[in-house]
Order: C-alpha cells, then sequence, then structure tokens
C-alpha cells in the first residue's frame, strides 16, 4: 500500500512544474442518490467530505465518510458506526470555462465497527477494501461547482470473525452528486 502512495506522490510531482498554471483546490461533498431513499443508511451511503486537488490535467482527491447508527433496548444501547477512508486519482480535462470531465479510479477503506451487548463478542469490527473504476463531470458556476459521477465499486468485504476463511466481495453500480467550492483557480 505504501508504494502506491509514493508512485502517486511521484507523479503528482512531476505533473505540478508543467501544470502550476491550472492548478484549483476545494472543498467539496458527495450524497448517493440512494441515502434518500434509505431509512437505514449506512457505511456506503454516509455523504462525504472531499479536497479536491486538481494539477492541470490530473485531480487527486482524498475524502472522508462517516455514519454511526445507535438504538436502545432494556437499557442497553446496540451501535454500529463505519468511518470510509479514500482517495480519487483522475484524468481530468476542462471542456471549456465552464464543463469539465475526469476519468480515473478511486480506493479506499471502510471501518466498520458494531457494539451488541446481547453478543459473545460485544465489539467487534471489520476493514472493507474498495476500488472503482470511476467516470464524472461537473459544471462550474464561477467557483462552485456542481457534478455527477459513476462508479463501478468492488468492495472485498472484511470479516467480523479473526481467522476467517471465507472471501465475501460485492460489485455494485454508485452513482454521486457533487458540490464542490474552488479556492483557487
Amino acid at each position: 500500500m505504501s508504494r502506491i502512495f509514493l508512485v502517486l506522490g511521484l507523479f503528482f510531482l512531476i505533473t505540478l512544474p508543467v501544470t502550476a498554471q491550472q492548478n484549483r483546490v476545494g472543498l467539496g461533498v458527495s450524497v448517493q442518490p440512494d441515502i434518500i431513499f434509505s431509512v437505514s443508511a449506512g457505511a456506503a451511503l454516509a455523504p462525504q467530505l472531499y479536497i479536491p486537488v486538481t494539477l492541470g490535467a490530473f485531480r487527486f482527491e482524498p475524502g472522508i465518510g462517516f455514519s454511526r447508527r445507535a438504538s436502545s433496548l432494556d437499557d442497553e444501547t446496540f451501535s454500529d458506526s463505519a468511518l470510509r477512508l479514500g482517495t480519487g486519482l483522475f484524468y481530468y480535462q476542462a471542456r471549456d470555462d465552464n464543463d469539465a470531465l475526469y476519468v480515473g479510479a478511486r480506493i479506499g477503506l471502510i471501518r466498520i465497527s458494531e457494539t451488541n451487548p446481547f453478543d459473545i463478542d460485544e465489539s467487534q469490527s471489520r476493514t472493507d477494501f474498495i476500488i472503482a473504476p470511476t467516470l464524472g463531470g461537473e459544471h462550474y458556476f464561477g467557483r462552485l461547482s456542481l457534478g455527477v459521477e459513476g462508479q463501478l465499486e468492488y468492495t472485498r468485504i472484511g470479516s467480523f470473525i479473526e481467522d476467517d476463511e471465507v472471501t465475501r466481495s460485492q460489485f455494485q453500480t454508485r452513482a454521486l452528486f457533487f458540490v464542490r467550492y474552488h479556492f483557487s483557480g
């Protein structure tokens, strides 16, 4: 994993001097359309915060999302929480002054923790790994942009059981809506 970050870091250092005149840094938020229809929206559906860093023809976009649910029964509390950390690396192309397209991938981890006072293992956690080829676009209104993104997401699902030999995975399509504010550019 550290090799991936080393390669990405070197990649950005190489492209930085060539593209300095087209750099943008901002703050964004994404929401999945599914969250509107889901009462029990969990880890995968939690809105995420992003820091889009556009360096000429490339965008690097680290993100974080968090959700927590809790319920009580007979003075006992059940809860689950999820922390999603990841980043995206994209080829970014401005179509004109107001529109841009990007293609690349997002990678990340989801750390899921559960507490059940009636279970033998009262607290347990697992880590899921995600990779998602991605295609997106955005329209600029000055420093504000609205965007949409489509993903083909593969998730290797972790296990709550230590030394579990069962492999679990999920393959799905995802759509995200974005609002981003760009401080520079």
